[in-house]
């Protein structure tokens, strides 16, 4: 809190003394440190930017070139050839055509438990999922897990980090989407980014309205702040001032003001007070403008940071476990634990003489995990900010625009004295009976010129005219090199070429105007990286709002979700409960890694690595190409051991073949052996039967021939 000079009221005062009169008075201190020449400076470099870009910046300083030494306007137009507009416009439609997508993570310490215990349940699942896919087979009950499992812990991490969404997360994400709908943050990014180009600044402001978070672009002319801050975000800034003029009828209004303080304002305007604030000659600032209905008052509203003792009653339960809870101000118990946090606090200064809103700041998001931070309703950008300064891009093509209008305009002044080819006439050589007009006559007809060498008898000494040139010289042609030589200067200073703007030559070949291109995005991406971080700074600052309204009234936000965040909503999701940091994904990337990672997809589809389908899917998927990049190696060694499963699985089935080959052909030859024994064994059968039957006959022969 030193940043605070003598001009303040004193800060270390307990929060009961810090009533209307010392909101004022440093409401005034503000103004003091805020509002001087310094920021009188400032508004005018601003102002004379957008001017620039508008094209309706004022001639003043150039007059001296379109008048005559006795005032006459010379022959010629002032024309503003503005080469700064197509330059902005050109960023915007970059910014425009990158888009965005917002991603909400839940990054609080029971969060991030919360993700490593399912993290650890899906990996169970994947270790045990063939064990339970065989038990499913063996006995056709249903054991085997039937979600879509990674099958590496690579790829679960990826999955986790990526993919896996939290319900909260998922609910908050749908509220922000629906937030960027409503407040048409396309439009608002656009404006903003513009104010950034322009004049080096840009300001958002997050609020509650109406029971929703919401935000607004503020204007950086309209913007006071602590200049001692040490980075481009302000990040810690202790003071912020809001310049704001409304008609006295809007602002009795809008603060309710009485019919004594109505009078108190005006009185302010009819001072000598009004005419400066805090009696500084430096600022043309003025309370009140204006008088009767077209009176005007400044309203300038200001935030900053102060201390609040928070106090909490403290107890332990059964388990050892320690638990907080909240207590009155006036609270002496023992077991009461003060501590001292980071509060903003606020107020509206009206015409110089009237405070309203003022106090602690409602809804300041704090984390769960540690409550001592929280942050100013304002986002703030100042790009490349040192010495309380910022130089924009158009501030450093400002100067060369000037130079270019100048040289153009002597250009035309040049044009326009022209004339074209004459003669200089002896008017006494003119042919005897005949005048001046005749001479004229013939000369503009038919270019013959005639005249008598030997007028009055006096031999000629030579021709009786001569030939002059007032046609255009080579002057033109020096204004023309100037114009093309700013023009390659203002491409130099400001990063934005030709060839970003679309502007190629036709015998230009194609790589040459693809390295130009990328060598200028790269000159500007230092500031569009900003940006982003920027962006991503207003989405968290609203997904802390966000939280505060989810935990006072959840309904709200059922019709903005949709029936699945509806479903989360009767499930009691703990919104409130968890800290969310919101990350902005850039779509499409920068053109060189896009082209890169296109590369890459071409070299593998010909190598026949990837199927020409996970191509596609790529295409269809992959915002971000360094996740892609992984995504694509890990398909490429899936893919190459998918192949040497099947050439395994190819050459087990050709053993198969040749050992089912060997075992018929031994079969064969066991059934031809056991047919030869078959057949032996008949043929042995048959002739023993033979004999037996022989020696019977023999012996029924040898008893007949007995008897």
């Amino acid at each position: 809190m030193g940043r605070f000079s003598d001009g303040y009221p004193d800060i270390t005062l307990p929060d009961s003394k810090k009533d209307e009169q010392w909101h004022k008075d440093f409401i005034k201190g503000i103004i003091n440190d805020a509002v001087d020449g310094r920021y009188e400076f400032s508004y005018r470099t601003m102002q004379e930017s957008y001017d620039f870009y508008d094209g309706t910046q004022t001639t003043e300083e150039t007059n001296f070139l379109q008048e005559s030494d006795n005032g006459d306007t010379l022959p010629a137009i002032w024309i503003n050839y503005n080469k700064i507009r197509v330059k902005v416009d050109t960023l915007i439609g970059e910014l425009s055509a990158k888009g965005f997508q917002v991603q909400a993570k839940a990054i609080n310490k029971d969060a991030i438990a919360e993700k490593l215990k399912v993290r650890n349940e899906k990996l169970g699942k994947m270790n045990i999922k063939s064990d339970l896919e065989e038990l499913e087979f063996a006995s056709g009950l249903p054991t085997a897990p039937v979600e879509n499992l990674p099958e590496t812990e690579e790829e679960l991490d990826d999955f986790m980090s990526m993919v896996y969404k939290g319900k909260s997360e998922l609910v908050m994400e749908s509220a922000l989407r629906y937030l960027i709908r409503k407040y048409k943050w396309e439009m608002v990014r656009i404006d903003v980014y513009k104010d950034l180009i322009i004049t080096g600044r840009c300001f958002v402001k997050t609020e509650i309205l109406n029971g929703l978070p919401s935000y607004r672009r503020i204007d950086p002319r309209n913007m006071v702040f602590d200049e001692n801050s040490k980075d481009d975000f302000l990040s810690d800034g202790t003071r912020f001032g809001e310049i704001q003029y409304l008609p006295l009828a809007d602002a009795r209004h809008i603060y309710n003001l009485t019919k004594k303080e109505v009078e108190e304002i005006k009185t302010t305007g009819s001072s000598e007070v009004n005419s400066f604030l805090n009696n500084s000659s430096e600022t043309t600032l003025e309370y009140v403008t204006g008088s009767g209905s077209d009176m005007k008052v400044l309203v300038f509203h200001a935030e900053w940071l102060d201390n609040k003792r928070l106090k909490r009653k403290k107890s332990v339960d059964k388990f050892g476990n320690e638990h907080y809870k909240k207590v009155k101000d006036n609270y002496k118990g023992k077991d009461c634990v003060q501590k001292d946090i980071k509060a903003w606090r606020k107020g509206s200064l009206i015409g110089g003489c009237v405070v309203r809103n003022f106090g602690f700041r409602e809804n300041m998001p704090r984390s769960v995990d540690d409550i001592y931070d929280t942050k100013p309703s304002y986002s703030s950008l100042c790009h490349s900010f040192s010495n309380g300064k910022t130089i924009s891009k158009v501030d450093l093509m400002k100067g060369l625009q000037k130079f270019k209008n100048i040289a153009l305009y002597n250009m035309q002044l040049a044009m326009n004295r022209a004339g074209s080819k004459g003669f200089m006439y002896d008017i006494s050589m003119i042919p005897e009976g005949w005048n001046m007009e005749e001479v004229l006559y013939y000369l503009k007809t038919s270019g013959i010129g005639v005249y008598n060498s030997k007028k009055d008898g006096i031999q000629s000494p030579g021709q009786a005219f001569n030939e002059f040139d007032m046609t255009l010289s080579q002057s033109i042609g020096q204004y023309i090199t100037f114009s093309r030589m700013i023009d390659e200067e203002m491409n130099a200073v400001s990063g934005i070429n030709a060839e970003r703007m679309g502007n190629t030559p036709a015998s230009q070949a194609v790589g040459v105007t693809q390295s130009a291109i990328t060598s200028s995005q790269t000159s500007t991406e230092p500031m569009f990286a900003a940006f982003n971080a920027f962006s991503e700074d207003v989405m968290n600052n609203l997904a802390g709002l966000v939280k505060i309204t989810y935990g006072h009234d959840k309904e709200i936000f059922a019709p903005l979700i949709g029936d699945a965040g509806f479903d989360f909503i009767k499930n009691d999701v703990d919104l409130h409960l968890q800290d969310y940091g919101v990350f902005i994904e850039v779509i499409p990337p920068m053109l060189s890694e896009t082209k890169q990672f296109q590369d890459m997809l071409s070299a593998a589809i010909q190598s026949k690595q990837i199927e020409i389908s996970d191509a596609l899917d790529f295409i269809r998927d992959s915002k971000d190409v360094d996740f892609a990049i992984r995504k694509l190696k890990r398909i490429i060694s899936k893919r190459e051991r998918e192949r040497q499963d099947a050439e395994t699985q190819a050459m087990q089935q050709q053993e198969q073949s040749r050992m089912q080959s060997q075992q018929m052909a031994m079969q064969q030859q066991q059934q031809m052996k056991m047919s030869e024994e078959q057949m032996k064994a008949q043929r042995l059968t048959q002739s023993s039967e033979q004999g037996h039957q022989n020696r019977m006959k023999e012996t029924v022969l040898k008893e007949r021939l007995k008897g």
